[in-house]
Parts: C-alpha cells; structure tokens; sequence
C-alpha cells in the first residue's frame, strides 16, 4: 500500500512538472515571437542598456529570440533537456543581470522582455518576475536530474545540483560585473566629452541642423526664417517623453496660428522606430529624426525628453530638462508670445 501511494504519489510530481515544462518552454517562444513580430523595437531596447557597442545591437536582436525560440521548442519536445534547461536558466540570469545594473543606475528605459507588450518602466517587479522564472527552471533542472539520475543515491543527486547552482551564481555575478564594467566604460567617455565639450546651455549659437522628414527626405531646420524655433526632444521607450507628448501636443496648439514660430519634434531614433512614436503620440507638431551619433553629440544630447527654444540668430533662449506641466506649457506659451 504505502509503494503505491508513492507511485501515485510521484506520478502526480511528473504530470505537474511535465505542465511546468510545457508552459516553461511556451513562454519563452511567446517571449521570442514578440521580438521577432517588432524586431527594430527589441534593438533599440538593447541599444539603450548600452552594454555592447549599436553596431552588434542589430546582430543581438535575431540572435536571443532565435535562441528563445530554439530553446522553447527544444524543452517542450525534450530535445536534450538536460542541457536546454541549463541554457535556458543562464539566458534568464544574464537578463537578469544586465536589468539589475540597468535598475541600480536608475535607467527610464523598459526591458523590452516581451517586445512591444513590455513598455512600462524598468522596476524591481520586472527583477522578481525574473527570479520566479529562474526558480521555475531550476524546479525543472532538479526534476529533470533526477529522473535521469534516479539509479544514484539522493545525495549524490543533491550534489550535482548543487553545484549547477553555485556555477549559475558565479554566472551571474561575471555577468553582472561585466556589464557595469563595461557602463563605466561608457560612463568615462561621456565624462571625457562633457570635460572637454560641456553640455548644450541657454546663450549658445546653433547652426541649422540636418534632420530627415518621415519620407525620409533630408531637410535643415533654419533658424533665422523665424521669431522662435521650439524643439520636443525624443526618443521611444523614453517614458517621461511618452507622457510629455500631451503637454508638447498642448503647447503646439497654442502657438499653431502663429506664423513666426516653428515648432518641431525631434527623434533621435532611426525612422522605423520614429514612425512608432507618431502612432503613439499622435502628435500636432512637426516630426523629423537623425539618430546618428554625430547629431546627438552636435545638440549634446545625453538624455530625453528635452523641450529647446531657440532664438532667430540660432541662439538657444531657454532649455527644459524632463517633464512639462500646465504652468511650464502655459509660461513658455507667454514668454514666446510677448517677446515676439
């Protein structure tokens, strides 16, 4: 009686792991299946955590979702599942290590973990989320070892185990120093440049700057043809630039009918990434785009959202940092108004 209850008992154990397995590996296609349908999207995210140079971003985007989606099929058809799920895990402690620097550093960025269905801000939730996910593998790894394994004593079992997790540790501590290694290499070149190039302040001259139209057809904005020139700073996945879209939509209502001024928004993402910022902020202002390096280090653009006014001689008047309100839309409206 008591052998059969612990038959039935562990064939119980082996349905439920087998569920955890399947949902496990589903997961992680439906994780690939979202980058892939918004590829550019994933390469900006990566982009931004900016732990490896733009240039590999590109390669990075196809490569881990077709790793996911590999790995997802792999575990469910239990295609060396021993190995797929030691892989699996260490792909979740690298994600994880990489948004932990992201978070300590207090980065505006989303982890663009499920494609487009993951905007919302980098938080501790996100690291939680990641944490049950590993602990749900390696639920799967020690279920998986011990089948394998069950002619070996438990205790040997336990061992093999625990020195998975001790390697998966030391794994993600490697990476984890690695990449704020390699964010302080990227900290000490903006340092450099600010040292030696300061950041854009009120009272500087612009020179007209070479933007493309979302035809993609080059064109420069010209100060002098205007009173005020006004610049909505941006960038996608930027989510203070998300919710200052309202207030940016507001100030080009009113100063739309007047014809001394002109007022742009500028992307500094490629245009496939901007055309996502025109759905989404549907905006009543002008929208352009340069993602090139040399653009962003012309306008000493470090971070978004930035709302620039510039006077007829190209001469930088005022210069607001983060989120607008009512007031900040309302006195710039004023200011712009009776010193025209």
């Amino acid at each position: 009686m008591g052998s059969f209850k612990r038959k039935y008992f562990s064939d119980k154990i082996h349905i439920i792991i087998s569920i955890l397995r399947i949902l496990f590996g589903i997961l992680f296609i439906f994780s690939a299946s979202t980058k892939l349908v918004d590829i550019s999207s994933f390469e900006s995210s990566i982009k931004k955590f900016a732990i490896i140079p733009d240039y590999f971003a590109g390669i990075a985007s196809y490569v881990i979702p077709i790793a996911e989606l590999i790995l997802g099929f792999c575990i469910i058809l239990k295609i060396k599942i021993e190995l797929t799920v030691q892989l699996m895990i260490y792909l979740l402690l690298f994600f994880t290590s990489v948004l932990t620097v992201a978070l300590v550093e207090g980065s505006d960025i989303s982890c663009g973990c499920f494609g487009a269905l993951s905007e919302n801000a980098l938080d501790f939730t996100t690291i939680i989320r990641n944490l049950i996910l590993i602990s749900w593998g390696l639920l799967i790894y020690y279920r998986t070892i011990q089948l394998k394994h069950s002619s070996e004593v438990n205790l040997k079992i336990k061992r093999y185990f625990k020195s998975f997790f001790i390697i998966s540790i030391l794994f993600f501590l490697m990476v984890q120093n690695s990449a704020f290694a390699i964010r302080n290499i990227e900290l000490k070149k903006r340092v450099y440049w600010l040292i030696n190039n300061d950041l854009l302040a009120e009272g500087e001259i612009l020179k007209p700057l070479k933007v493309f139209d979302m035809k993609e057809i080059e064109k420069e904005i010209i100060f002098t043809n205007f009173d005020f020139t006004i610049l909505f700073i941006m960038q996608y996945g930027c989510h203070l630039c998300k919710e200052n879209a309202f207030y940016w939509n507001e100030l080009t209502n009113k100063l739309s009918n007047n014809k001394h001024i002109q007022i742009y928004g500028v992307s500094i993402d490629a245009m496939d990434i901007t055309n996502k910022i025109a759905i989404e902020y549907s905006p009543k202002f002008t929208l352009v785009f340069n993602s090139s390096e040399d653009f962003r280090n012309d306008l000493k653009l470090f971070r978004t959202p930035q709302t620039l006014i510039i006077g007829k001689k190209g001469s930088v008047l005022k210069i607001i940092k983060g989120k607008l309100n009512n007031i900040l839309v309302e006195r710039v409206a004023q200011e712009v108004i009776i010193n025209k």
